[in-house]
């Protein structure tokens, strides 16, 4: 038996769900599954619980456009059957028959003995399903003598509101004509009248105005954009696939850089937690990037666990800086390190295009994650990938995104556009160059958003990366001029060479690097010997180490390291008894207020950190004191991580369902709710405050009585047998059973309702 033809048949959902078995169920909490994170008791508490606002919402949400047309017309047809429902949709009986066992197997129908019906809230959270009228009670008379005669204004303004939405103004700015058919219409029974000015068609009469259709058809397939750069059925694959590796390869050679100019000077944190404008603007001039890119960079970054706020080793306060897991990170082949990059930017709430108001969220700060932003991210994205190849753009990507989740607000266009530019930056996806406006997916992002598997997660994408990812490279040509060409992106140990010894004069697909006396210095500062320094730039030069460089390199660290600056009473140990005389008597030096000590001793008033920079600076150029470290510096983050929701299973998922079936056999008493209770309580079975107020809301529309469980004035739990009236205001209006008088309780002090056993008259 398939639930669509209407055979057997309950009176109820809860009914309906007790006559699931538990395959079944399980299919309904992996359909919904935020009822399995509910504390639910038995299957009736299910049955509230998949009845209430906020679980219904999320349900419907999750609709594509076919399968909501088919419930609209399941709605209006009620009680519906298979065939009805093709028949008023013009679709096939097999592919209505699919649609709607889907949406019984998420609980939106139930079986009746007449055939499917909708769960009750629905009427509520869809008050005009297929554009129709709410029905009306009793239902009016169709004139259909009359209808059959409509002609000029009058079809015209019936016409307006024949397939949705069924309300429409007549204003006094109207046409003669149309407000003289408006009060025809309305005399004849045609339309409604609502106000003065509004009037609404009733659903009987637009069901005989479309011959019984609640949908002119049924949309089974999204839309599929035309692609204008396709030739022999590819296009330019080749082409754009190896433009988005280049992007992906640019990503790691900045992430490299990024976490090495953190690690020289950290970002301040501001108060809301994030970076500051300064911060970003500075991060993005050293790394060459414009400000959306560098938002995005830290984004990325953040969300792989390589950057985060903590202490830094002498730090007096928390900063953003490197973490631990940047230097695990580091060490896995390219294709990981990628694959990392982009599945952390594929899960992360952070928006790097979040804006309040007309203003930037600061970079990484707290209101800049948003669940929303995420799931429209992957959905988007989603649909990119589901064309392969094929180039769309953003109204072609929002057309099929509105198909998918047709009840969800669309986004902006704009947010579209600066999506796809961030899938672009990230190497997700790219466009034709005789196309800019389309975009094509990469084929890491099919990987991507084709879902993973629990033994191996980023599998597909590290291999679809693998195959198309430029190798890194570990040399570089260091010319006479001082500059050093590095053909392709670096390798990490390049990299951070690089950072210590040369300023970036020129990035692209060719970097350019020059040595000068304060890059050099600051090398030597960082606490590089000269020597090793000149060992690793020649062995990383594929063209040796030229004369220029080596003299370069040999005059700084001459006249480097020569004063020694320590913290205790801030002494200056001089190599040179000669050198310290002329420091004694410098008198740019005086603000330092040297004292003789010994021939090669000075001391100052000021801190070891501040001569060392007063020294640098006027040319002396000491050394690193002891303190310093040349390892380096990791933020140990200040928070716990992240719990990680553990994810349905359906091994999960069956064990939940197998235990409310268990629950509900161990209640002799969970039958249906009738006129009828026993004057002992069952066992409570709903706690959870959204089911408790579901539960209460659908007793007092079947009259059924029901057990609350509620907290009185001395704050003692009582049970009381009730029969609902109403609820309303945050109060529950019904007749207590003892008593037989009308009475009201307040919603937040009951905590658990059961419905009463049929066991015992009244």
């Amino acid at each position: 038996m398939t639930p669509s033809d209407g055979s057997g048949g309950f009176r109820s959902l809860a009914a309906d769900l007790r006559g699931r078995s538990e395959a079944e169920l399980t299919d309904l909490l992996l359909t919904r599954p935020d009822l399995a994170r509910h504390t639910i008791g038995d299957l009736a508490s299910l049955a509230a619980a998949a009845t209430t606002t906020a679980s219904l919402t999320r349900a419907l949400d999750a609709l594509t456009r076919p399968e909501l047309q088919v419930l609209e017309s399941a709605m209006v047809l009620a009680p519906a059957t298979a065939d009805a429902v093709a028949a008023a949709t013009g679709a096939d009986v097999a592919t209505v028959s699919a649609h709607l066992d889907a949406l019984w197997t998420a609980a939106l129908l139930w079986r009746s003995p007449e055939g499917l019906r909708p769960v009750r809230v629905l009427a509520e959270l869809l008050p005009t399903p297929a554009g129709l009228a709410p029905a009306a009670t009793p239902a009016p008379t169709v004139p259909t003598d009359r209808l059959a005669a409509l002609t000029g204004p009058e079809r015209a303004l019936v016409d307006a509101l024949l397939w949705g939405p069924p309300v429409g103004e007549v204003t006094a700015r109207a046409p003669q004509a149309t407000r003289e058919a408006r009060t025809a219409l309305v005399a004849d029974g045609v339309l409604t009248d609502l106000s003065p000015t509004r009037v609404q068609l009733p659903r009987e009469v637009a069901l005989a105005l479309r011959e019984g259709r609640t949908h002119r058809h049924l949309e089974t397939e999204p839309p599929t954009p035309t692609d204008p750069t396709a030739t022999d059925g590819r296009g330019d694959d080749p082409q754009r696939v190896d433009a988005a590796a280049a992007e992906v390869s640019g990503l790691l050679a900045l992430t490299d850089e990024l976490l090495l100019t953190l690690e020289r000077d950290p970002a301040p944190v501001l108060a809301n937690g994030g970076v500051g404008v300064r911060d970003v603007t500075a991060l993005g001039r050293r790394l060459g990037l414009e400000t959306d890119a560098t938002h995005l960079l830290l984004t990325v970054a953040h969300a792989a666990d390589l950057v985060d706020v903590g202490a830094l080793p002498g730090a007096a306060e928390h900063r953003w800086g490197p973490t631990p897991e940047a230097d695990r990170w580091q060490a896995l082949d390219d294709a990981e390190r990628a694959a990392r990059l982009l599945a952390a930017w594929w899960t992360t709430p952070l928006d790097a295009g979040h804006t309040e108001g007309e203003r930037r969220t600061n970079a990484l700060a707290p209101a800049a994650a948003s669940p929303t932003a995420r799931r429209r991210r992957q959905d988007l994205l989603t649909e990119l990938a589901d064309l392969g190849g094929t180039t769309a753009g953003a109204e072609d990507l929002l057309a099929r995104w509105a198909w998918r989740h047709p009840l969800r607000r669309p986004p902006a266009a704009a947010e579209v556009a600066r999506l796809l530019e961030q899938a672009r930056l990230l190497g997700l996806a790219s466009s034709p160059l005789r196309h800019t406006d389309r975009w094509a997916a990469s084929p890491w992002l099919v990987a991507l958003a084709g879902g993973s598997t629990p033994e191996d997660p980023l599998g597909p994408v590290t291999a679809a990366l693998a195959d198309a990812l430029p190798e890194a490279t570990s040399s570089m040509l260091v010319q006479a001029d001082l500059t050093a060409v590095v053909p392709g992106r670096p390798t990490p140990a390049l990299t951070r060479l690089l950072h210590a010894a040369t300023d970036v004069e020129s990035r692209g697909g060719a970097s350019t690097h020059r040595f000068s006396e304060r890059s050099l210095r600051r090398a030597l500062d960082a606490g590089h010997q000269a020597a090793d320094l000149r060992e690793a730039i020649s062995a990383a030069s594929a063209t040796g180490l030229p004369q220029p460089v080596d003299y370069l390199l040999r005059e700084v660290s001459a006249g480097h390291g020569r004063v020694h600056v320590s913290d205790a009473r801030a002494v200056l140990a001089v190599d040179d008894p000669a050198l310290a005389s002329r420091m004694l008597h410098d008198p740019e030096l005086a603000p330092v207020g040297l004292t003789q000590v010994a021939p090669t001793v000075l001391t100052s008033h000021l801190s070891s950190t501040q001569a060392r920079s007063f020294l640098r600076d006027h040319g002396y150029g000491p050394s690193v004191g002891e303190d310093a470290t040349t390892g380096p510096a990791r933020v140990t983050p200040r928070g716990a991580p992240p719990v990680r929701s553990r994810p349905l299973t359906r091994e999960l998922a069956a064990d939940r369902a197998r235990a409310l079936r268990a629950a509900t056999a161990a209640t002799p008493d969970a039958g249906e709710p009738t006129r009828a209770a026993g004057p002992t309580p069952p066992p409570r079975t709903t706690s959870d405050p959204v089911v408790v107020q579901a539960a209460l809301r659908d007793a007092a529309a079947d009259g059924a009585p029901v057990w609350i469980w509620h907290t009185d004035d001395l704050g003692a739990v009582r049970s009381t047998l009730v029969t609902p009236t109403s609820v309303d205001g945050g109060r529950l209006f019904g007749v207590k059973d003892a008593e037989r008088l009308p009475r009201a309780w307040s919603i937040h002090r009951i905590s658990g309702v059961a419905p009463a056993s049929p066991a015992q008259p009244w």
